[in-house]
C-alpha cells in the first residue's frame, strides 16, 4: 500500500551515513564555516534540516492519533494538491540547481553550533524514521495535509515524505559543495 516508504527508509539512512562520513571529523570552527555571510555553513545546513522536519512532527502526530483537523483548503479538487505536491518535491530535489529561500518556519538557527549537533542529527534521523512508520497505514496520497510553511500549500502525505528525503539529500550536496570551496579550513 504504501511501498514507496522502504525506497524513503533508505535514503534517509543513506543520508544518514553520508552527513556521518562527511562530517564526524570537522572541528567546530570547520562545521561553522560559511563560504560568504549570505551562505549557510555546514552546521546551519543541517540544523535546517532538523528544523524542517520537525516542523512536520505535530502533522505527523495528529495523523498518527487519528485527531488531525484538515483544513478547508485540503479539501479543493485534487489537481491542485498533486500539482503543488510535484512542484515542490521539484523545488527540493537533492540537485541543486537555484538557491531558494527558505520559509520561516524551515530556517536554522544562524551562528555558531557545536559539533554536537552531528550527533543530535544521527538521534533525528532515527526518530524522522520512527514517526514516519507510526504513520496510518491508509494509502498516503489519500492524506492531504497542509504544509507547515504554509495553509494554502497543500499536498498529498506521500509527497510530504518525499519531499523532506529529497530536501535531505539537497543539503547533504550543499555540505559537500562547502567541503570542497576554496579557502575551507583544513
Amino acid at each position: 500500500m504504501n511501498d514507496y516508504l522502504s525506497n524513503i527508509y533508505r535514503k534517509i539512512d543513506q543520508v544518514t551515513k553520508e552527513i556521518a562520513e562527511v562530517c564526524t571529523s570537522l572541528s567546530s570552527d570547520q562545521i561553522n564555516w560559511k563560504i560568504n555571510s549570505n551562505q549557510w555553513s555546514i552546521a546551519e545546513c543541517i540544523d535546517h534540516i532538523i528544523t524542517t522536519n520537525e516542523s512536520y512532527f505535530q502533522i505527523f502526530d495528529h495523523l498518527i492519533e487519528g485527531t488531525y483537523k484538515p483544513s478547508i483548503l485540503t479539501k479543493l479538487p485534487s489537481p491542485w494538491h498533486h500539482y503543488l505536491g510535484r512542484k515542490i518535491k521539484a523545488m527540493s530535489s537533492p540537485a541543486v540547481k537555484s538557491r531558494s529561500i527558505s520559509p520561516q518556519v524551515f530556517k536554522p538557527k544562524i551562528g555558531s553550533h557545536s559539533v554536537e549537533i552531528l550527533e543530535r542529527f544521527t538521534r533525528h534521523q532515527i526518530h524522522l524514521k520512527s514517526k514516519i512508520s507510526t504513520l496510518p497505514s491508509i494509502p498516503h496520497e489519500q492524506i492531504i495535509i497542509s504544509s507547515p510553511a504554509a495553509l494554502y500549500i497543500t499536498y498529498n502525505l506521500q509527497d510530504a515524505v518525499q519531499i523532506l528525503a529529497g530536501h535531505e539529500l539537497r543539503h547533504v550536496n550543499q555540505c559537500k559543495a562547502i567541503l570542497a570551496s576554496d579557502g575551507f579550513p583544513v
